[in-house]
């Protein structure tokens, strides 16, 4: 264990010295990175206030339901980082140089597991961990709980958590690459995507948002009781649970249960890390060399001419028709982009399942409500377009790889570049948004499709061009693993920036749907969608400057002296 802390001693050394940049650019960009974290956690701070005030002072629903909805939100971030964590680990555990090199030293395998998987987890649990906090502080603020709370809550609640979701990954992993050896990459991929999707729907089954709250509500007002019955045994063996049932009896000053619940999370967490240890000192070595030999395409011959041949490149464009076909071709060589590519499929079956029998023209007859759902349901599907820009659209510069001189010394057209990725990628996200987009009103509400689509056509491609830019701005040629890339500060930096447009977004959604549900509700004669016009050209006319903006970023991050 010695050497394990101290490689992890010499990593945290270099990591500070590597992001420690005095340079008049470097401290812009840091600065720039503080000014657009803080003003990300503020704005996470009052929104969980807010969306805590209004279920506890404007719609009176509970302190009970307000921690069941805080188990529902958990449970589907727990699966977000627990599938997220299996495809960096698979990146970081079984591609990475690094891994190659402490092959070749007297490290023991298990060691150079724990090492990597530690670096992985702090590497890319930064932004979640401030996430959470900003959510801790609103919610610790709205009960004006004290510093305790604070320190109770990030090392005894949040980081225990995170880290079972990210046990639980590697140990997914190792696993899957034991089974995969046996049957087959792509059967065990099956077969791992129908587990997350069962386990999802078991767990909505189990745990009914909506027949929950009707429940309570019929006993109103007396909706501050503990309603612990309506819980059902599945339910209460996750961790997602553990955290919720802690919080609300910490505010009920019953330290007894607060006790039992904060020992069921950190046991977990301990029991878990014991276990991926045992795991790894048995199948980590054999599981690393097994990994080589696994496809899950059949390999190409190049020699034969079809549609995406290299060979098969026309005289008209072959710039653009070379660029299509290497990228093609190196997406689909790479088992991490279609691991995590499958893993975003799974992201959005989860959100469509999650919302699927809600009806908002008719839920209560309540224009609050329905506007906050409505809101919150086309604000996740922003977030997942967000998402995907981020793993797929940030490293497209930064994977062009250290031969990138070569193409600035060349006359190849570098705009044609990247004007070339930037259309294809957002072709593609956008079928993906549009699909999102109209299987939810077909759902909630048909009579918003069309301002939706319109709405959601420039979000998409604003967020595209949000990565794009800000990959170009904070490229890195010498990084090959483009979920390192997607971790990276720039790419944190990205994120936020496209979590404050979507703010904004949704600021502006916020009055003109209201208006669209109160006026329905009270049938009016303007209870159609064209009282939403109005915000749709502020949108538009935000997003288009914001568009030109990072697309010029991005061409002229190109043309910089490297």
């Amino acid at each position: 264990m010695n050497e394990v802390l101290h490689i992890i001693k010499f990593k945290i050394k270099s990591a500070l010295i590597f992001n420690l940049d005095f340079s008049a650019k470097g401290i812009i960009k840091n600065l720039a990175t503080i000014f657009v974290y803080a003003l990300f956690t503020y704005g996470i701070y009052n929104v969980t206030f807010s969306i805590i005030e209004n279920i506890l002072t404007q719609y009176r629903l509970g302190e009970f339901l307000l921690h069941r909805f805080i188990a529902m939100i958990l449970f589907v971030f727990f699966l977000a980082v627990n599938a997220g964590n299996i495809v960096v680990s698979l990146s970081t555990l079984y591609k990475s140089k690094e891994v190659n090199f402490f092959f070749s030293t007297p490290i023991k395998y298990e060691n150079i597991f724990i090492i990597k998987f530690l670096d992985n987890f702090f590497y890319s649990s930064i932004t979640l961990i401030i996430v959470l906090l900003s959510v801790v502080a609103g919610y610790a603020n709205y009960f004006k709980l004290g510093i305790d709370f604070y320190l109770f809550a990030l090392f005894l609640i949040v980081i225990p958590f995170i880290l079972i979701a990210a046990l639980f990954g590697a140990i997914v992993l190792l696993l899957l690459i034991k089974v995969a050896s046996k049957i087959g990459l792509k059967i065990s991929l099956i077969i791992l995507v129908s587990f997350y999707l069962i386990s999802l729907i078991v767990f909505f089954n189990n745990l009914n948002p909506m027949s929950m709250a009707n429940e309570v509500l019929a006993n109103y007002p007396y909706v501050n009781f503990y309603f612990g019955y309506l819980d059902t045994t599945l339910v209460k063996v996750l961790p997602n649970f553990w955290v919720s049932e802690a919080l609300y009896w910490y505010l009920r000053s019953d330290y007894e249960k607060v006790f039992s619940f904060t020992y069921l999370i950190l046991s977990a967490a301990f029991v878990l890390f014991v276990l991926l240890f045992s795991l790894a000192k048995k199948f980590y070595r054999e599981s690393y060399f097994a990994f080589s030999d696994l496809r899950l395409t059949k390999r190409e011959n190049f020699t034969s001419k079809n549609f995406l041949s290299l060979l098969n490149i026309s005289k008209k464009n072959s710039q653009i028709s070379a660029i299509l076909r290497r990228d093609f071709f190196t997406f689909f060589r790479e088992p991490s982009q279609l691991v995590h590519a499958a893993v975003m499929v799974l992201l959005i079956f989860i959100f469509l399942i999650s919302f699927t029998g809600i009806d908002l023209r008719f839920l209560g007859a309540n224009p609050e409500i329905q506007t906050m759902i409505y809101l919150i349901i086309f604000l996740f599907n922003c977030f997942l377009i967000s998402s995907i820009t981020l793993r797929f659209v940030f490293p497209l510069i930064s994977l062009e790889g250290e031969t990138f001189w070569k193409l600035i010394s060349s006359p190849f057209n570098l705009k044609k570049l990247v004007v070339t990725k930037f259309l294809v990628y957002t072709i593609i996200l956008l079928i993906v948004s549009l699909t999102i987009n109209t299987i939810i009103h077909f759902v909630i509400d048909t009579r918003l499709i069309l301002v939706s689509t319109i709405i959601i056509i420039f979000v998409t491609v604003t967020l595209t061009a949000i990565n794009l830019g800000f990959g170009g701005l904070f490229a890195n040629f010498k990084e090959k693993n483009p979920i390192r890339i997607s971790s990276s500060q720039g790419a944190s930096t990205a994120f936020l920036i496209s979590l404050v447009y979507l703010g904004l977004v949704i600021g502006i959604l916020f009055a003109p749907i209201f208006n669209y549900f109160y006026s329905f509700y009270f049938n009016f004669h303007n209870h159609t969608p064209e009282i939403i016009i109005p915000a749709v050209v502020a949108i538009v006319t935000i997003s288009i400057p914001l568009i030109i903006l990072f697309i010029i970023m991005a061409l002229k991050s190109v043309r910089r002296d490297y």
